[in-house]
């Protein structure tokens, strides 16, 4: 891999592709002041470097029915964050986890059925020592229905 120094411009399209990665080159070029060809030559510049690593598609869980219930949990000496999402994972699916400074983790439950206070219960029984903070269960609507072709 080549040895890459960002400027102000190649910081500018890594946020605009942050934001959505199918972003055309020739609008991206429109943002910063070059030309698509300019702005596909730095994108590659960037993969080979290892400054982009990938780009992907985040799929919303809202789109296939399933509710999301974002979580945020409290670990002790004695259970580590691996154990507490090992745990929760045997009783939800588990998106975004996120670590955060200290001893607080966060993520997203993603969930089928209704949220029920004794699913709580479960959870939180299962993470013991550790201590659930938060837990909540929004609807996100999704715009469109998807239809499986036969």
């Amino acid at each position: 891999m080549e040895k890459l120094i960002l400027d102000k411009i190649d910081f500018n399209i890594l946020a605009t592709l942050s934001r959505d990665c199918r972003t055309p080159y020739s609008s991206i070029g429109s943002l910063v002041g070059l030309t698509s060809k300019t702005v596909k030559a730095r994108v590659k510049k960037m993969v080979r470097s290892g400054v982009l690593d990938k780009f992907i598609v985040r799929v919303n869980p809202a789109g296939f029915g399933y509710r999301i219930a974002p979580i945020e949990i409290r670990t002790n000496n004695r259970i580590t964050k691996d154990e507490v999402i090992r745990r929760v994972k045997q009783i939800a699916a588990l998106a975004y986890p996120v670590h955060h400074v200290g001893r607080t983790s966060a993520a997203a439950l993603i969930i089928k059925e209704s949220f029920e206070n004794k699913t709580v219960q479960l959870l939180s029984d299962s993470v013991k020592p550790a201590t659930i903070n938060r837990i909540s269960v929004s609807e996100q609507p999704v715009s469109m229905v998807l239809v499986k072709q036969t």
